[in-house]
């Protein structure tokens, strides 16, 4: 029982680091999201 404790323990910086990767990329931020209008095209006589 021990050696898995051992394990376990040992694992943790890894699994924690996966765990952290991922909360962060599913926070929808503004300031991760592009530009409204990156799709629209540009009409210059529309001003």
């Amino acid at each position: 029982v021990a050696s898995y404790m051992t394990d376990l323990i040992q694992m943790l910086p890894y699994v924690v680091t996966i765990v952290v990767l991922i909360v962060v990329s599913l926070r929808k931020k503004k300031e991760n999201q592009p530009p409204e209008h990156l799709g629209l095209s540009y009409f210059r006589e529309e001003r």
